[in-house]
This record gives C-alpha cells, structure tokens and sequence, in this order.
C-alpha cells in the first residue's frame, strides 16, 4: 500500500552509537502513516483455494500458509463451501490439531503426511490414501458422519493413535488404514460394512472390538499379530459370525497372555460375568483378591482385599548400650516375623583421668617407632577438649594420624605440644574454634586459634567450626597449606592478596558455603582438589600468572556458572572441572595448549566452549556426558584437523568466538541471531542469540512484519535501536540501563517514556517534497526532477554508494526514467533495492510527453498492454485500471 506523506522519501541517520551509523533493513524511512489503514486475517487467509475441478459449486483446500498451530477448516470461502482438500495440502506442516467441517466430502492422498506435531484431529470426508500417513504424534480421531470411507494406510504410522471414535455412516476401512496403532477399544459403527486386509495389523495395544451386524466383509488379516485382542463382541448371531469368515480372523491371532484364548460374545456389547469363585486371603503385607470371570472368554474382574496390616506388639529393649558400643530396640509383629528395630545411642565414657572406668578404653592412643624414636597420635576418643603433650612414655609427640580427629563433633579446643609437626584434617570438627600450638614448637605458631608456619609465611590449618563468614588472609603469608581451610562450612569468602604464590591440594575443599573466590596473579599452579566439593561457588577468577590447573581443582562445583581465566595458562589437567553441571559456557585462553581426559565431564549444562588457536592437544574424552552443541575454535579448519579432536555433535565454529549471523542464521549452524514466533504476517522477537549489546532489531524476518518483542529479550543489551513497525514490547524486554534508539511519535517512543528508558530519535533528514517510497512493492514514485537528478540522495550520507541500472550515481545529473532499478549497497553488501517508477512515463525515458499519452490511449482502448512499473506510471488517478482517464490526466500534463 502507499504511504503518501510531506517528507516521504528520506534517509536515516542515527548518530551517538558507537560513533557510527549502524546497520538497518534500508536506509529509506517513512515519517508518518495512514492512521486508519488495518487489516484483520480471517480464518481462509490461511489457506490457499482453487474451484473445483468438475464444475461443482464449491473449493477445495490446496495449501497451508501456516501461521498457527490449531487449525479450524473453514466451511466456507467467500460465500461457496469448502467441499475438500487437495492431495498434500498440509503434508509435513507443523500443525497440532485440525477440525475439519462436515461440508469437507473428499480428503485427498497424503493430505496431513507426516505433521509430526499433529496431536488431534476431528474429520469429515471420505479419507484418501495415506491421508495422515506417520502422523506420530496423533493421539486421537473423530470421525464425523460424513466420513464414508478411510483409504489405503490413512493411518499406518500413527504410532501414538489410542483413541478413535466413530459416527454413523462409515462403511469402508481400507487396507493397513490403522496398521501400528496403540488403539485399546474399538466400537464399530452399525453401516459398517467392509475392513479390508490387514487393516488394523499389529495393534498390540487393541483388546476388545465391538462389530455390527451390518458388516458384510471380514478379511481374514484384518486384525492380523493384534495378540491382546481378547474380546470380540459380534452384534449378530452365531451363523452370521462364520459367514464372514470369524473363525480365521481368530486363527491369526495368538494371545500372549498365558492361558488366555479369544472369545466372541453374540448379540452383545458386555460380558456375561459368573459371581466371585476364586478367594485369596490377604496377610499382613500382602493383599488378598477374589476374582470372578466371563462365561464366553477369558476377561476376569477382580476385588482386592486389603492386607491386613502388622499387629505391633510395642517397642521392647533389645541391647543396651555402652560408650563403645550402640544398644537397640525392637517392635515385633504378633502375627509374622516382622520387626522394626531402632538404634539406642552410645553412652559417653566415664574418663577418670585419661582412662574410662566404664569400658577401659584410653583417652588418646598411640603408636611408637621405636627406629625412629618417637610417638604418633592414633585417636582421641575424648570429647570437648584434646590436649596433646610433648611426649609420651618417653617418646616425643610428632605426627598426628588424619584419622585421630575425624567427625568428633562434639571437639572445640585443641592444644598441640611443642614437637607436633604433622597436623590432621580435622575432617567433620563441626565445632571446632581453636587450635592451640605450644610456643616451643619449632614448626607451628598459632595465632587467635589458627595454625601458621613458624616464620608466619604459610596458613597452615583454619578451624573447621569457627562460624565467622569471612576470612582476610594476613599480608604475610605467601603459601596456602593443603586442606588449610577445608570443610569449614561457616565460610562463604576468603579473601587472597597479590602476595600469595603457592596454594595448596584440597586448600579450599568442601568449603561448601563459598561463593566466589579470586585466584592471585603470582599463583602458578592450582592444586589438586583445591575447591573441589565446594557446591556453592559461583564465580571463580583465575590469576595471570597461573600456567596449570590439577585434576579435580574444581570437581564437583555444582553451582559454577562463571570461570575467567588469565593470560598465563598453558593446561588444564584430566577431571579439573569434572561435575560443574551449571557451567553453560567457558572461553579457553590464548596460550593454552592441552585440555586432558574428562576436563569438563559431567558438565551436563555445557553448551559451547571458545578454543584458542594454539591448542594443540585435547583428549579425546575430554567432553564425556558433557552437552557440548558449539565449539568456537579461533584458529583455521586446517588447524582443527591437526588437533584430531572429534566434536561428535558439536559444531565447530572457524576463526570466531561466537555465532557468526547472515540473514538471521548462523552460517556454521542452526542458531538464530533473532529466535521468533509468528502468526500471519506478524513476528514476535522471543529472545536474543548474539553476542553484541548494541542491538539493531529489523524490521523484516522471513517476509513478514517484525512487530513485537517479548520478555526478557534484551537483558544485556547496552543500546537497542528499534524500526518503526514494532506496536507491542514487553515491560521486561530491555535492559533499564540500556539507551533506546526509536522514531519520533512511534509506539517505541510512547514505551520508552512510560517506563523510563533513556532513548533518542532517529534523525530523518528531507530530500524531496515529492516522492512516495511503496514498500510492499519495492517501487520508488517521484517526480521528473527527483528522477533526473538523484545527487540529493548521495548528498545525504556518505556511507552508502547508489547504482541505478548497475552504474554508480555521480554528483552529475543524470536520467533516469520508470523500470530504471535503484540499489543501495554498504561495502559490498546491497542493503536495499528499488524500481523507479516516474508519472506519466510509461515508456522509460524519464519525462511524461506526447509519446506516453498516444501509449496510453492505445491501452485504453484495447490494442496494446503494460505491466509492471510501466503500468502504475500510466495510472496517474490510482485506481488500479489505465484507462481513458488516464489518458486525459497524461495529456493535461503534457499541456501544461
């Protein structure tokens, strides 16, 4: 339709982003439009129709243009009935149920084949062969009493088919109409008269069918390998029943079900049931039944009789307990040997000095090497407090096995003597608040209850139950010991200065309330397990100067979700990040060269990975039951193919770090920069794939209309530059920070100052007084001097070069007359194309003369013909028709 308007033909020009002008559909604009112009698709705007083909009153259906998913077949079109469907018509369409009107008489072959989203349908017609042919996903049919007949395999492949009711006045089933089905019930029509061969083959759902008296033809295979068909119910007699060949219908069904045989019942559509003969007495776990069964075929009814339930005879004591050993209680049943029984707790030693008077056991226990000359710690078996002396019988105190103080939970003070030099883990200490070391030990220093090296340059062990939430390592200290700070469930940060070069194995593990952590830059190596289990992390930030990182240094981080690497890294070890099932993406750094076996297994939420080009070893397994879909590999296909890396599903991604778009589509997969929906002509913008938060949304997608934008679009987003033909956004779609770029007056401009965005108009700069751009048909309308001289065009940007007719346009005048093509390319891409189409010149030399105005009375009056731009330039009053009028109008512009 056009737009006629003041200032109509113009050119947009955007500044304030990024300094430059960035990309839209063309750079031609409209500044105003009609105000009352609308259209509303009716229900056949979905269809494509043509006249019946024998001179019948009425259409049928030949096309689907889609648009919805629920389809309602109209009755009628532009006042004729819809009396059918063309072969094909909707074959391999993404539809999800149809109904279709009694006027429909005839479905053709192969109508509805393969919508393999087609759920449901209602039908009419007689249904052609093949008709929904491998419809997968169709679940249920109703046949309306117009369907007379149902072809050659309409249903064969509707392997999800359970539910089918018929109408009256069916007839015929044709050959494997229904072959594949999951149907359990069949009620047969009374005009039934004819089920050809194997029309219900191999429904291994189907158990019972009722068939009419009217049936005049059985084939002997038409319930062929169906082998839970148990109950046939036959409306006619007994001789009736032979003479359609019932006996060898039950010949080539074999029940599977042991002792089950095929029953046919005569002039009925029930069983005929005995009362109840068999009786199972329930017990207090299992429950009884009594059954009762069909006098003419295997089919049972059955009645539960609940189980009778334990009779509990109460809670008795079984064991007592002592402080080494666990008592018990037990409940019987009085009428099985059912029992429950129940854990009776330990008993706390009596000590009396270091020795329990209950049981004899000691305090501390130890072991002696009498080689080497001193004593270790085996256990403790005290409780609140440990204090562990200089020596023993002797021998001095030096190493602590890791097992003493393992899950002692009740231990909150430990005093260490002055020759310890081995500390435990302290694994499962949930109460532990201070570790005291004497101050003649000549390894450990404690300070506040926690354990340094001597020279206070190394952390060595943090308690495990303190409950602040926060810990500052001192300045002083350049070395994390291993398992320094490991199960300390209370911390959630620990914050790491510039001066620390080393940490240690398992430093951080099982830390499970940490939620970040920044790795320093004189750091080398990540340890092995240094946050592993800790399931809570988030974000991890790795230092420049790290080259390597150990296997299981993230293990099991479930909740990691942000990784940054340094600049320094060179390998990441077999399992570093194994079960960091929330890691969706990571970018490897330039300067790695080998990821090892299961790096990222478990990483079930992994979909794509930035690989550096210097890369030049990665095992084969190191994506195991991982869901990696893209690989974003920096360097050359020719690199890749030195790497001997096999993606299985991934798709590899050359020279990139994201989706390369073109047109909307990933070139290398088939990732959308713009994820849609649509209906009619109208697009939805559902959600953002790329990668950029400066964001120029089109205004065309697929030939249609983009028109709205849903929630959460544009989250990200920095700058959002929006075409004028979007009517509808969601409150939520952009970013608040973001700046939106909109035209004046425009529904985006009435969004932006209702929700408080910041936003700036596109600039529209005039260039003539007179001129129409139609845009649905890609034609330029002007005047001659616009035509003649297009330099106010160029004028207006530089950054785009104009060709009419394949040459480029100069500053110099030229002529240019209807059919003439205008293109406007940036770089080397054509942003847009026109046809120039000049008033009153219907022959293409740029004026309207004498010669256009003979042209046209010749076409007026029958004796030659126009088309295309030539045709609009020689309808001056736009009424759709050349005509004498026109010719008038053509010569009253020559005159003057």
């Amino acid at each position: 339709m056009k737009k006629f308007v003041s200032m109509a033909l113009a050119f947009v020009m955007i500044f304030g982003v990024v300094g430059s002008v960035p990309y839209t559909e063309s750079p031609f604009t409209i500044t105003a439009k009609a105000s009352d112009d609308s259209y509303v698709a009716s229900d056949s705007s979905y269809f494509m129709f043509e006249p019946d083909w024998n001179g019948e009153e009425g259409v049928w259906i030949t096309g689907f243009n889609g648009g919805v998913s629920d389809v309602v077949i109209p009755s009628e079109y532009e006042g004729v009935p819809v009396i059918g469907i063309r072969d094909y018509a909707f074959s391999y369409s993404e539809i999800t149920s149809v109904v279709i009107p009694d006027s429909v008489k005839s479905i053709g072959c192969c109508a509805f084949m393969e919508c393999t989203q087609l759920t449901s349908a209602i039908v009419c017609g007689s249904v052609g062969e093949d008709a929904f042919f491998c419809c997968s996903a169709l679940e249920d049919v109703t046949f309306l009493s117009g369907v007379e007949s149902i072809g050659r395999g309409a249903f064969h492949g509707c392997y999800a088919l359970s539910d089918v009711t018929f109408f009256s006045g069916l007839k015929v089933i044709g050959e494997t109409a229904f072959e594949s089905s999951a149907i359990k019930t069949l009620v047969f029509p009374d005009t039934l008269e004819r089920i050809e061969y194997r029309a219900f083959d191999c429904n291994m759902e189907l158990e019972s069918i009722t068939l009419p008296a009217s049936v005049e033809y059985l084939d002997a295979e038409a319930f062929n390998c169906c082998d839970f068909l148990l109950y046939i119910f036959y409306m006619g007699t007994r001789s009736q029943w032979n003479a359609i060949n019932g006996s060898e219908i039950i010949d080539h069904i074999n029940p599977v079900e042991p002792g089950a045989w095929v029953g046919v019942h005569y002039g009925s559509a029930t069983h005929t049931i005995n009362g109840y003969e068999c009786e199972i007495d329930a017990t207090c776990t299992e429950d009884g039944e009594r059954r009762k069964g069909c006098e003419y075929c295997s089919y049972t009814e059955t009645e539960i009789l609940p189980a009778t339930g334990h009779k509990m005879n109460g809670w008795a004591l079984a064991r007592y307990s002592t402080c080494t050993t666990h008592g018990a209680r037990e409940n019987h049943c009085l009428n099985c040997d059912y029992y429950e029984s129940e854990e009776v707790p330990l008993e706390r030693h009596n000590f009396v000095g270091e020795v329990c008077d209950d049981c004899g056991i000691e305090m501390y226990e130890y072991s002696f090497d009498d080689v080497y000359g001193h004593a270790d710690l085996k256990s403790f078996n005290g409780y609140e407090t440990a204090v562990i002396p200089d020596e023993v019988n002797g021998y001095p105190v030096m190493d602590i096995v890791n097992d003493a103080f393992v899950d002692k939970e009740y231990l909150t003070t430990v005093k260490f003597g002055s020759n310890v030099r081995f500390l435990p883990t302290f694994e499962g200490c949930s109460s532990l608040q201070n570790i005291i070391v004497s101050a003649d030990n000549e390894t450990f220093v404690s300070i506040d209850g926690i354990v340094f090296s001597k020279d206070k340059t190394t952390i060595c062990k943090y308690p495990t139950g303190r409950t602040n939430k926060s810990y500052i390592i001192p300045d002083c200290v350049t070395t994390i010991d291993e398992y320094a700070f490991s199960y300390s469930e209370n911390l959630e940060n620990i914050e790491l200065h510039n001066n620390i070069t080393e940490i240690g194995a398992n430093a951080f593990s099982d830390c499970v309330n940490i939620v970040s952590m920044i790795i320093p830059d004189k750091v080398t190596v990540i340890g092995g397990s240094t946050l592993s289990g800790c399931t809570r992390l988030e974000e991890v930030v790795i230092g420049n100067g790290v080259k390597e990182i150990i296997s299981y240094a993230f293990g099991d981080c479930k909740s990691l979700v942000s990784v940054k690497f340094g600049n320094g890294l060179e390998r990441i070890s077999n399992n570093a990040f194994n079960g960091c099932s929330a890691l969706a993406s990571i970018e490897i750094p330039y300067g790695t060269k080998e990821i090892g076996a299961y790096a990222f297994m478990n990483c079930t939420n992994l979909k794509s990975i930035v690989l550096p080009e210097t890369i030049t070893g990665m095992d084969y397994r190191a994506f195991y039951y991982s869901d990696i879909s893209y690989i974003f590999y920096k360097g050359t296909a020719e690199q890749w193919d030195a790497i001997d890396f096999n993606p299985q599903t991934a798709k590899v991604h050359y020279e990139t770090d994201y989706h390369v778009f073109e047109d909307n589509l990933c070139k290398y997969c088939t990732v959308k920069e713009f994820d849609y929906s649509w209906l009619g002509n109208e697009i939805t913008i559902k959600k953002y794939n790329g990668k950029s938060d400066e964001i120029t949304i089109p205004e065309v997608l697929i030939d249609k209309t983009v028109t709205a934008i849903g929630a959460d679009v544009f989250a990200s987003a920095r700058v959002v530059v929006i075409p004028e033909s979007v009517k509808s956004i969601k409150e939520t779609a952009i970013n608040t920070d973001a700046i939106i770029y909109c035209y004046e007056n425009s529904y985006t401009h009435t969004f932006a100052e209702e929700y408080g965005f910041v936003y700036e108009f596109i600039s529209v700069h005039s260039v003539s007084e007179n001129a129409v751009v139609d845009y649905d048909e890609k034609l330029i309308e002007s005047s001659a001097e616009l035509c003649n001289d297009l330099s106010g065009i160029i004028s207006t940007s530089s950054d785009y070069e104009f060709y009419v007719d394949g040459k480029p346009v100069t500053d110099s005048t030229g002529y240019y007359g209807t059919g003439s093509i205008v293109e406007i390319y940036d770089g080397d891409t054509l942003v847009d194309s026109y046809t120039m189409v000049v008033d009153g010149d219907t022959n293409g030399d740029s004026v309207c003369d004498a010669l256009d105005a003979a042209q046209v009375a010749m076409v007026a009056n029958g004796t030659r013909t126009i088309e295309g731009a030539y045709e609009i330039a020689g309808d001056s009053n736009d009424d759709k028709v050349v005509d004498i009028n026109d010719y008038q109008a053509i010569v009253n512009q020559v005159v003057s």
